[in-house]
């Protein structure tokens, strides 16, 4: 969470690449570090909690099992930062503008056929994750 923070302030937030360079660098690291390597930690928690007993009437899990590694409020709190500078970013992207496009000298005739608003299609994706993100919490909560 500190390294992308220390992007985040070093970027430049009027900038529209730099901000979506960030966003999809950021979910792309979340989806490897908090889908598919938790997942792999998950299960050798368990397994190892399960098939690993202390006493032979006994599992480990009520202190070594998946989701109990780790002081739980500094974890949170680092996922939530997380979330809140993807959010902050996305925020960030109506205001930005596309500033390191080169300019032709020419003219190029084609149809456009995307969307001319900042950021894309990529800010509809964010929303969409955004209203996820509220509905589980509300859900868990």
């Amino acid at each position: 969470p500190v390294a992308f923070l220390l992007l985040f302030l070093l970027i430049d937030h009027r900038d529209e690449y730099q901000l979506i360079h960030f966003i999809l660098r950021f979910k792309g690291m979340q989806f490897f570090s908090h889908g598919i390597l938790r997942t792999i930690m998950g299960f050798f928690l368990y397994f190892a909690c399960v098939t690993l007993p202390k006493d032979p009437g006994e599992h480990g899990c009520e202190n070594l099992g998946p989701g109990l590694a780790g002081h739980f409020e500094t974890i949170l709190g680092g996922w939530v930062l997380q979330v809140l500078l993807v959010v902050l970013a996305w925020s960030l992207l109506p205001c930005s503008k596309d500033k390191g496009r080169s300019q032709l000298k020419g003219r190029i005739d084609h149809a456009h056929t995307g969307t001319s608003k900042s950021g894309g299609y990529l800010r509809m994706f964010l929303l969409i994750d955004l209203c996820v993100f509220l509905i589980l919490c509300a859900v868990r909560g």
